[in-house]
């Protein structure tokens, strides 16, 4: 993976000069760094760190579930299951955006999830907080279910935090 670190990056936990900015990052990711005059770019060989969180520029990213599947179709439900106040996400899959600027409602959003002729083993969908509502976080009910699996669980996002839902393929 890819991404440009904008100059004003800031890292509240340390100084922000650029050699101790490097210092930090390769400490928490492992990284090639490419420097020039206006940006640093890092490349991300492995950014797993403390508890299944990754750093993404200025968002983390939150394993919330991973699920060893078969190749078979799925959904994931998404819902929410309090105040409605206009929270929206948006919603990637392995780094596309699928659904843009979802509602997120009490109706349920159903997502199909065809893994019939997955060519990777591995697949990553990522829930992204476009705009938390009138009462943040984003609280969402998600519930991924098929074939043998059905399970249902809590998804938090807002301007810091994505969430995301791991699937390894048999």
């Amino acid at each position: 993976y890819m991404f440009v670190l904008p100059l004003n990056f800031k890292i509240t936990s340390i100084k922000t000069t650029p050699d101790e900015v490097e210092k930090f990052i390769q400490s928490m990711v492992g990284v090639i760094i490419v420097k020039d005059a206006k940006r640093f770019e890092y490349e991300i060989k492995y950014s797993k760190f403390s508890e299944n969180i990754l750093i993404k520029g200025e968002r983390t990213e939150k394993i919330i579930k991973s699920f060893n599947l078969e190749k078979k179709r799925y959904n994931l439900e998404l819902w929410d299951p309090q105040q409605i106040d206009g929270d929206r996400v948006n919603i990637y899959i392995n780094g596309s955006i699928v659904i843009p600027d979802l509602e997120i409602t009490r109706e349920k959003f159903i997502l199909p999830i065809p893994l019939e002729n997955a060519k990777n083993d591995y697949s990553k969908i990522l829930i992204e907080s476009q705009s938390e509502g009138s009462v943040g976080p984003n609280t969402i009910q998600g519930r991924f279910i098929g074939h043998g699996i059905d399970q249902t669980f809590k998804i938090f996002t807002d301007k810091h935090t994505n969430a995301a839902i791991e699937i390894f393929v048999k």
